[in-house]
């Protein structure tokens, strides 16, 4: 396993954690409109370094299913941390729409906000979501306005409705903010210091240690019969570049986090069928900000690039699982499967309305291997509040910047991915474990679990100190990421800028020295002098610039017309990744419960007069 900032070729430039965030795009889309500096937000001093690890620790666990002694594996930090910015590329991308530092958050409202006694955020991506909200402020007049009816139209009146939002939240404690949270099934957040994220999820887990927040494996209750030898030698007979080759995985998940493990799973080679239904579509098939205005004859729901980003290569599947005879269909299908999927907001009684609780699907397969992410840990007090990414970053403390700083509160949703990373492992050892147990189990992460984790042992404080690193201000409203690694750096620096350092902070000596500077000139000077410096790329650079294209990473799959981003890994020379698009909805229904249920064009004309399927 190679593991480098920007590649390993002769003359690869050399990045530090933050460079490489200033590489990817991720700096770009990071701060809050309140700083009066404006300046780039780092989320968490080790960001690339996490995921960058959580990559090859997954690839190391899927080569263990196969037994693989030989190959070479690099990955590059700059392509791990590109997949956390993935959908913010995407929507400009798709729509036109460039994602703007400290512009108007595409989700409204949208924003840190005091409550009496702190500071809490709020988003509402769905317009059921602004509903509830409406509910729960007591149906004001001004919520009624015709401007707040859609999300375009309150992205577009984003300053009228802040003040308002501003003012509601105002009247309220923390905890009732959280209470209201709870009973309206709002994804509101408190705005945590790391501390206080850290206290809050050892309380809802019960365990000090924060490794075993990643995720939480049960075994099934009943052992069944060992696999049978010749299983793990087909197994073991895999190529090393597919090595789920064979594995069914069903996906009941919606949004970001878990259809990626889904999309991750299909790139290790694993065939991922996406059970879906036209009674409440994924979360993001209809999101305005992700749809692409230019695909003529599409339906609304097959042109989201936010769904396409995270669901390449899948087949998706109509069922309905309200009725009693979708659930026994998806059961029929789980008995054929090695994985399913969920992110249902945990609960017994949901889980079973839908027949996706651990019991009934064990009952359907002894083996199967359950993956099932939420918001927040089950059993605990927030076990019914939903969460996302994006205020996942302010109650964890990634938003923080320190006493008397603005808190960022633009972002992309970098929870996502790593918490699909660390239940994509808990998998992959789950599978390992039954290979020879014939056992299945459940694997459980949190969005809040792992961000709280990794803020733990990745935070502020366990950063390597650096005579000197952060972002200076240039011309044109740029900005550029430099690493000081020692006082020689420093000084460096500071003579290419022209400035004199006292024995401060040098922050303010080396900004007033860089504002008369254009980016890129002043990162070919400090890089001539041995200075690690990165100009902070537009995302619509880090796509049109060509590095990413040029190594393969951002591509067009196969049946797409635009750029998507291919896993990071890239084994003997090879990139590993689906080749597919994503599906239309529903397109697979009929071949699928033809070939894996021998459900023929009768049978399944019923089960659409039913509205069973569709």
């Amino acid at each position: 396993m190679l593991l480098s900032a920007f590649g390993r070729q002769p003359g690869a430039r050399r990045g530090s954690d933050l460079t490489v965030s200033a590489a990817a795009g991720l700096l770009h889309v990071t701060g809050t409109p309140s700083d009066p500096e404006q300046r780039p937000a780092v989320l968490s001093p080790h960001q690339a370094d996490a995921l960058a690890g959580s990559f090859a620790a997954l690839w190391i666990g899927a080569l263990a299913l196969t037994g693989a002694t030989s190959g070479v594996t690099e990955l590059t930090k700059l392509e791990c941390l590109a997949i956390a910015t993935s959908w913010a590329a995407v929507q400009w991308l798709y729509t036109g729409v460039a994602p703007s530092r400290l512009g108007v958050s595409v989700y409204q409202p949208s924003g840190v906000f005091e409550a009496k006694d702190g500071p809490v955020y709020t988003i509402i991506v769905r317009d059921e979501q602004w509903a509830r909200l409406r509910e729960a402020m007591g149906e004001p007049e001004w919520a009624g306005w015709e401007i707040f009816g859609s999300q375009q139209g309150r992205l577009d009146g984003a300053e009228l409705l802040a003040p308002r939002i501003a003012a509601w939240l105002a009247q309220h404690t923390r905890e009732e903010v959280l209470d209201l949270s709870l009973r309206h099934r709002l994804p509101f957040a408190l705005a945590n210091r790391p501390d206080q994220a850290a206290a809050l999820q050892e309380q809802l887990d019960g365990e000090p240690d924060h490794a075993q927040w990643l995720y939480r494996t049960t075994a099934a209750p009943q052992a069944d019969t060992p696999a049978p030898r010749e299983a793990i030698e087909a197994r073991a007979a895999r190529d090393p570049r597919r090595p789920l080759a064979g594995m069914l995985v069903i996906d009941v998940s919606t949004v970001w986090a878990t259809p990626y493990v889904g999309q991750l799973l299909g790139q290790l080679g694993a065939r991922v069928i996406k059970i879906e239904s036209q009674r409440r579509l994924d979360d993001v098939r209809p999101v305005i900000t992700y749809l692409d205005p230019h695909a003529d004859g599409e339906a609304d729901w097959d042109r989201s690039g936010g769904f396409r980003e995270v669901n390449r290569g899948k087949e998706s599947v109509l069922l309905d699982l309200t009725t009693a005879e979708g659930r026994a269909l998806l059961h029929r299908l789980v008995a054929r499967a090695d994985v399913l999927l969920s992110n249902l907001t945990p609960g017994a009684e949901r889980a079973r309305r839908l027949g996706l609780h651990e019991d009934e699907l064990w009952a359907a397969n002894p083996g199967l291997v359950i993956g099932r992410l939420s918001a927040y840990q089950p059993g605990s007090q927030l076990e019914g509040m939903t969460g996302y990414g994006y205020g996942m970053l302010l109650m964890c403390g990634f938003g923080y910047a320190g006493p008397d700083r603005p808190w960022s509160d633009r972002s992309i949703a970098y929870p996502d991915p790593l918490c699909a990373t660390a239940l994509t492992l808990g998998l992959l050892r789950a599978l390992e474990e039954r290979d020879h147990s014939g056992r299945g189990a459940l694997v459980e992460s949190t969005l809040f679990g792992v961000s709280a984790a990794l803020m733990r042992e990745f935070g502020a404080d366990r950063a390597t100190p650096a005579a000197y690193e952060g972002c200076l201000p240039c011309q044109h409203e740029e900005w550029i990421a430099v690493t000081c690694a020692d006082a020689g750096d420093l000084a460096a620096t500071a003579e290419v800028l022209r400035v004199a350092l006292d024995d401060g902070d040098p922050e303010a000596a080396l900004s007033e020295g860089s504002r008369v500077w254009d980016a890129q000139s002043l990162q070919v000077a400090l890089r001539q002098r041995g200075v690690i410096a990165e100009r902070v790329l537009d995302l619509r650079e880090v796509v049109r610039g060509g590095e990413l294209t040029a190594s393969g990473q951002l591509h067009v799959p196969e049946g797409e017309t635009h750029l998507h981003f291919a896993s990071p890994w890239v084994h003997d020379g090879q990139r590993i990744d689906v080749r597919g698009r994503a599906p239309w909805l529903g397109e697979h229904t009929a071949a699928v419960l033809a070939e894996l249920l021998a459900i023929d064009a009768g049978e399944l004309r019923g089960l659409q007069e039913r509205q069973v399927s569709w």
